[in-house]
């Protein structure tokens, strides 16, 4: 998917192989015709790819594992509570100390539930992000044109980004951070420009001079 975040000019691509490509009448005005043909050319790589499909079960599995996780994370903090306050017991701890280790073992378990649901996500969002860039590969190839590629993500991108004293009140959709980097859906936009520059530049096999 070719997005900006706010109200700004998008392309998406809805479904499976025989989905839709939903896009905003505003980059016919914006980008040219070479442009557009790297976006369409992007969003049916992704319906190719059923990358919609696939990322509709991977948000489906995830709320399916964050509800089990809280069917057994009561009674995994019970038998955790159980078992740390028994060995307070033999260890003659007094009821302070008991209940201060009985807090700690339940506070592991929320964490351990915590950890395994980031992680989970984050692997979903690598994906989506592998995906993007595999669709913008195969846009390249499809066009024989990945400079147009990467010219319509940057109109998009400027398009997108406000300017003025109320800038920094909008979410423009490549921000730093080791947290965000991990889950972002889309590579940041830089990225993939300069991916598809370098892909442009480089010698092709049976290229005609």
């Amino acid at each position: 998917m070719c997005r900006a975040d706010g109200d700004a000019e998008r392309a998406r691509a809805r479904g499976r192989r025989d989905g839709v490509l939903v896009l905003d009448v505003r980059l016919f005005r914006l980008l040219s015709g070479p442009e557009l043909d790297g976006i369409l050319a992007h969003e049916l790589a992704h319906l190719r790819a059923r990358d919609g499909l696939v990322g509709t079960l991977g948000a489906t599995a995830t709320s399916t594992v964050a509800g089990l996780l809280g069917l057994l994370l009561l009674p995994a903090a019970l038998l955790a509570v159980g078992v740390a306050r028994s060995l307070a017991i033999a260890r003659g701890d007094s009821p302070a100390e008991m209940e201060a280790t009985a807090a700690w073992a339940q506070a592991a378990v929320g964490s351990l539930a915590v950890v395994l649901l980031f992680g989970l996500t984050a692997l979903l969002r690598a994906y989506s992000r592998r995906r993007e860039l595999a669709a913008d590969d195969t846009a390249a190839e499809l066009t024989g044109n990945p400079r147009a590629l990467a010219s319509a993500l940057s109109r998009i991108r400027r398009a997108s980004t406000p300017s003025g004293p109320l800038a920094q009140l909008y979410i423009h959709g490549d921000e730093t951070g080791t947290l965000t980097r991990l889950l972002a859906t889309h590579p940041p936009m830089d990225e993939r420009i300069e991916r598809l520059r370098q892909r442009d530049s480089a010698p092709r096999r049976g290229r005609q001079v």
